[in-house]
């Protein structure tokens, strides 16, 4: 063991950098005891209240672990840990040498992102945090029509002396070469994605689409539930979603890990767009502008789909978002079929806007930790530390919100016929 020498520094954020250093360079080795806090407090010359300070934000940072009276000892995960791979979102909290001055790419002038809970979330969580840390937000504005998010996203990022961008992964169908460009120009580039997003280009912070529908299917399955089926984006939506495939498929892999046949019409998603129903009620009517003003607003796919529903044999649905669940959920009511009595709905987004009644069991995403996942990655990068490699990879789960539409199926919804 060597105990590192008296280097003049006095703060406990410096004698955690001192002793995090002694950690990243093998000289405190994996497995192996630290120094005592009396040895440590004598070398640096302060308190043992600092010391113990600093040895507390590494024991929260994952580099060490207390064994109580047999001492204090380097954890065995601490690269794992800090590289912030870990479902979990283990992204520890290492403090930047400066102020962090970060941009976050959103698509505010046409389609509005931010009206979307989980950007509107993000960026006020992001904020809050870097800029109470003394650092910098900016948002980058993505201007659609003009198709120049490369050039946009350099440019901003120079002016603003940004370290780091955040860029939600689809807006990558747009330029593909944002962040090769970034990383040419010394800006670290972090995505936003969900699983089925995922980009192998740099770092990556990832939402599991599919495991939420793997859950839901799961939970109804536990209730009793075997007719279920799912109400999906039809196959020609305009935008580019990488989640409209991968959530259908991850509810055909639940249910085949189940043994339950997918049988014929249990995908209740409309076939295209236009075939959705054109005359919607007043109450499925965005209220505001669409954010996708291409395409019919999407409770209308929810509403086409409970008009094909057949109640011998559904007993409860799987939706791709909360927009699909609160308009089938409508069109379910209007043809007299209770919810969740007759029909169990799962929705997916924790949308309030869509569900301003907090009705819908549906699942989230848990902005917490993404912000966690987000920060961790940035921090790290820039001090350089090493064991990140090329390309690391955040993955967080969603949260499942049990709320009222989801129940056990009744005799009626749960004949003993097995066609």
């Amino acid at each position: 063991m060597v105990i590192v020498a008296d280097t003049g520094v006095k703060g406990y954020r410096d004698i955690a950098a001192v002793c995090r250093e002694q950690i990243r360079s093998g000289t405190w080795k994996t497995g192996e005891r630290i120094p005592t806090m009396r040895t440590l407090s004598e070398r640096f010359g302060v308190t043992g209240v600092t010391v113990s300070r600093a040895i507390g934000t590494l024991q929260q940072d994952g580099y060490l672990k207390s064994e109580g009276r047999h001492g204090t000892f380097v954890t065995a995960d601490w690269i794992g840990a800090q590289a912030a791979v870990t479902a979990d979102g283990g992204t520890g909290s290492s403090e930047p040498t400066r102020p962090l001055r970060l941009g976050m790419v959103v698509d505010y002038d046409r389609t509005n992102s931010l009206a979307l809970p989980i950007f509107a979330m993000l960026e006020r969580l992001l904020t809050a945090r870097v800029c109470g840390q003394g650092g910098t937000f900016r948002r980058v504005l993505h201007d659609r029509v003009a198709m120049q998010l490369t050039e946009r996203v350099l440019a901003d990022a120079a002016a603003y002396a940004l370290d780091v961008v955040v860029i939600p992964r689809e807006f990558l169908s747009d330029s593909p070469e944002l962040p090769e460009a970034l990383q040419a120009a010394g800006i670290h580039c972090i995505q936003f994605a969900s699983t089925c997003g995922l980009s192998r280009r740099g770092d990556v912070v990832l939402v599991d689409d599919g495991e939420a529908c793997r859950t839901a299917t799961q939970r109804l399955i536990a209730l009793g539930h075997t007719r279920i089926g799912y109400a999906g984006i039809p196959a020609d939506f305009p935008y580019d979603l990488p989640w409209v495939s991968s959530r259908r498929s991850a509810w055909e892999q639940a249910m085949a890990a189940a043994a339950l046949p997918v049988a014929a019409g249990a995908d209740l998603t409309p076939p295209s767009c236009a075939a959705c129903a054109a005359e919607l009620p007043d109450v499925l009517r965005n209220r505001q502008p669409s954010p996708m003003p291409e395409a019919p607003p999407q409770k209308a796919y929810g509403y086409t789909a409970a008009a094909g529903l057949d109640p011998a044999r559904h007993s409860a649905v799987i939706c791709a978002n909360d927009s699909v669940a609160v308009g089938l959920i409508h069109g379910l009511r209007e043809r007299g079929l209770r919810v969740p009595e007759d029909i169990s709905v799962i929705g997916y987004d924790n949308n309030p806007d869509t569900d301003p009644h907090n009705e819908l069991t549906t699942f989230m995403a848990p902005e917490e930790q993404l912000t966690d996942a987000i920060l961790g990655l940035a921090t790290r990068r820039l001090a350089g530390e090493k064991g990140l490699g090329d390309a690391a990879q955040v993955a967080v789960s969603p949260v499942f919100i049990s709320r009222g539409t989801i129940a056990p199926p009744t005799a009626a919804t749960h004949p003993h016929s097995t066609d």
